[in-house]
Parts: structure tokens; sequence; C-alpha cells
């Protein structure tokens, strides 16, 4: 919200929520778990070759859990900020008056967890499509994102025509 007394917008921290990160680690449970069955079960003497399978089943399951919980979303006053990576960080930076448009998505697993895919489409050369993924379904993220662009478009005097 526009907070009148210090003339701006505070800023907004966003995360996958750990109902996503559970959400796309879900399918590597069933796999581990019939690589170790396997292993375990076989007769044969190459029951290794499963447990190889099933530890590195792990290792991307830790992988893809650190990864997205080093992702980080920031919503300043006028730019969207995107941090990824675990060895390697990256940071994109999109200004709020080039955003053009929103979307939010929810598919039946994320309504039934209770999250949602925020995709804000920009005129920025080298992202302009960015998906927040594993957003919270009750916050309003699209309707603070589209108050801070309108505010930003008016201040830099930037007029939208379109032919309808």
């Amino acid at each position: 919200m526009y907070n009148f007394y210090t003339n701006a917008y505070p800023k907004v921290e966003l995360r996958p929520c750990c109902r996503y990160i559970l959400l796309t680690n879900l399918f590597f449970i069933p796999l581990i778990s019939g690589f170790i069955w396997m292993a375990n079960h076989i007769t044969m003497i190459e029951h290794w070759f499963f447990y190889s399978f099933a530890i590195f089943g792990i290792f991307m399951s830790v992988l893809v859990t650190l990864s997205q919980l080093a992702t980080r979303y920031t919503i300043t006053a006028e730019q969207i900020i995107i941090r990824k990576g675990l060895v390697a960080r990256t940071t994109h930076y999109i200004e709020l008056y080039r955003v053009v448009d929103y979307e939010q998505r929810q598919n039946l697993l994320q309504l039934l967890v209770g999250i949602k895919t925020v995709i804000i489409l920009s005129r920025d050369r080298t992202n302009g499509c960015l998906k927040m993924v594993g957003i919270k379904a009750n916050k309003d993220i699209v309707g603070e994102i589209r108050r801070r662009v309108e505010f930003n478009k008016r201040k830099k005097g930037i007029y939208e025509i379109t032919n309808h």
C-alpha cells in the first residue's frame, strides 16, 4: 500500500511457498522408494545399480529444493528484482513502467494446496515474461504490482495507446 507520509511504496519480499516445494518434489518420493524396493528385492548381484539411482534421486530432490529456496522476488517502488541461483547467483531487474500485462494461474494441484503462479509480461528485452511460481494464493500480488505500475507510468509520463 502507498504510504502518503514517506511518498513511497514499501518493499514486498516473496519466495516460493513451502507447499510448492513439497508439490514439485512429490514425484521424487515414489521414484526413490521404487528404486530402493527394487534394490532390496532383486536377486541379482547388480542391486548397487538401483541404489545408485535412489541416491541420484535423493540428490536431485535436494538440489531442486535448495534452488527453489534460493529464489527471491522483491517488488520495490520502481522495480521487480528476481534473485535466483545456488552456486552462481543471477539477479534480474524489471522496471515497473515497462510492465504491460498480468496474469494469475492455478492448476488443480495448486488450487488444492493454496498456491498460484503470477505471470508478468513486460517490454523488457531480457526478461519479457516473468513467472513467479509457488506464491501463496491469498496474497493480492497482481493488484499490488498493478498499482505500482500505474503509479510509475504516471510519474514518468508514459501513456499507452491501443486500438480496439
